[in-house]
């Protein structure tokens, strides 16, 4: 794993006061004083892949750690300074080692996008070589944090590897097929990274039908908005009548907002950190 310092815009703290007012602005700039953060280069597959590690300068002995799966499919929704500022930084001052990746084929990442296939799943589980080179992080106290794709992204992997203690989801779509039925848009955008057209390959991709392999010592807390136009609601409150069936221990939070909650963000923050440190 390659890392270097992450420099924000040399006008950030301007822009900061313009958008969130000088009090806001001063507070954040005071979280990121507090926070080292890094951009890191790690091999998955023979490729170089982009990503990210937080944690809290404080910090002086090894922290548990989240993994954070981004939202979005190629370059749409990378991990920026915003949700760097906006969720990335909270986390890592919650007490966290936190671990990101730009996916394949991102963000100047080798190799390709497949939305839930083998090369961008496989670059998510090669962070665990990078939390376990990381002095300051715990590899056995691992957690996993998804947002809308990401999400989806989170539910696959709890059932390729054994070392993720729970699981956080925000408004992850959980029936691909339907989805692209309401959203023949994404659709056509995801066409070149993988078959959309082949059931089977969205049934690899809809937690909906997984749950039957889902491993029953890890924990969810799921997050869903009653105003969601992007992942259906409907198909969350179908998985989780399947995840009762299974005996899956799961808690789920319906709010009345839209997709990825911006009115709750501070709830789901604080809620979702909760849940993790009960269940590290």
């Amino acid at each position: 794993m390659k890392k270097n310092p992450y420099t924000f815009h040399r006008n950030l703290k301007e822009n900061l006061i313009k958008r969130r007012g000088e009090v806001q602005a001063k507070k954040i700039l005071k979280q990121i004083e507090a926070t080292e953060i890094f951009d890191i280069t790690y091999k998955s597959q023979n490729y170089n892949v982009n990503g990210f590690h937080l944690y809290p300068k404080y910090a002086t002995e090894k922290l548990p750690v989240i993994i954070y799966n981004r939202g979005g499919s190629k370059d749409y929704g990378i991990i920026d300074f915003r949700i760097i500022i906006n969720l990335l930084i909270p986390l890592a001052l919650s007490g966290f080692s936190v671990f990101c990746s730009q996916y394949t084929g991102n963000a100047g990442s080798e190799g390709k996008d497949e939305c839930g296939g083998k090369e961008d799943i496989q670059s998510v589980i090669d962070l665990y070589e990078c939390i376990k080179e990381s002095e300051i992080s715990d590899e056995s106290k691992i957690s996993m944090w998804g947002d809308s794709r990401g999400g989806m992204m989170t539910y696959i992997l709890i059932n390729e590897v054994n070392w993720i203690k729970s699981g956080v989801i925000n408004c992850a779509p959980t029936d691909i097929e339907n989805n692209y039925k309401l959203r023949l848009k994404l659709k056509e955008f995801r066409r070149d990274m993988y078959d959309v057209d082949s059931g089977l390959e969205n049934k690899k991709r809809s937690a909906l039908y997984l749950v039957d392999k889902f491993p029953k010592n890890v924990p969810l807390i799921i997050f869903h908005g009653t105003k969601d136009d992007r992942a259906p609601l409907e198909d969350t409150l179908k998985l989780a009548l399947e995840l009762s069936k299974a005996g899956i221990d799961y808690n789920l939070h319906i709010l009345d907002d839209q997709h990825c909650l911006p009115l709750y963000k501070k709830f789901v923050l604080e809620r979702g950190v909760d849940f993790i440190k009960k269940n590290l």
